[in-house]
């Protein structure tokens, strides 16, 4: 699969849904090559749909900071993120939350769509940062 698989432009915000049976390494993977994507045309807002994605149980910890690690980095802080999922695979603790930000990267979980689509469009990224000026 590629990120161009199963993704669309919205209404201020990419959509990427990956659908079927995956290992867990095949859609972290996936995920960054949208991210990147996004962050190679200039998009700022993100929703990743992973409802109709099967064939992995859910991530430990340490697999939950490689992957949200590398999804920070490969974001740059030039990108929203929002991920909708079932229940089970979202961290109550919101850990995934914690170490995006600690690694500079906006982002959420949710297990309703309309929820996360609303968190993208509430103070949604539409110019890039100031610059730092380093």
């Amino acid at each position: 699969m590629t990120p161009t698989d199963n993704f669309s432009l919205e209404d201020g915000f990419a959509c990427f849904r990956p659908v079927g049976e995956f290992t867990l390494e095949a859609v972290t993977r996936s995920i960054d090559e949208a991210i990147a994507c996004c962050v190679e045309s200039g998009i700022r807002n993100l929703l990743v749909d992973l409802r109709d994605v099967t064939g992995f149980p859910p991530p430990g910890l340490v697999e939950r900071f490689y992957f949200i690690s590398q999804w920070a980095a490969t974001s740059g802080g030039r990108l929203r993120l929002a991920i909708v999922a079932k229940s089970e695979l979202i961290a109550e603790d919101m850990f995934d939350i914690v170490v995006a930000a600690n690694r500079g990267m906006t982002s959420n979980a949710f297990t309703d769509r309309d929820e996360a689509v609303a968190w993208l469009k509430k103070n949604s990224y539409s110019s890039p940062p100031p610059s730092t000026g380093t």
